[in-house]
């Protein structure tokens, strides 16, 4: 084999293992995929448009998980939300 054919098997050997390299990351994306092993019942997301009291809706948004945790049962605490039972 003379030199331009060794640097063209060399060329086509490269080309060939970078095709299969992308080939495999696209299939380690693939194979990522996210599942539901747990639902846990949530309450919905309340606006505190700009009232400054984000440490309130956090605390109110606590207690409201920990009842649900306990009682499958959504308490309503913050205003305009009425009580609500899940089931669990």
């Amino acid at each position: 084999m003379n030199y331009p054919q060794q640097l063209l098997v060399i060329l086509m050997t490269l080309t060939v293992s970078a095709a299969q390299a992308e080939n495999k990351k696209e299939a380690a994306k693939d194979s990522l995929r996210f599942t539901v092993i747990k639902e846990n019942p949530i309450t919905p997301v309340k606006d505190q448009s700009r009232s400054g009291t984000c440490w309130d809706y956090a605390t109110i948004g606590f207690f409201e998980g920990e009842i649900l945790h306990k009682n499958c049962a959504s308490s309503g605490l913050t205003h305009g939300m009425p009580p609500t039972t899940t089931s669990c």
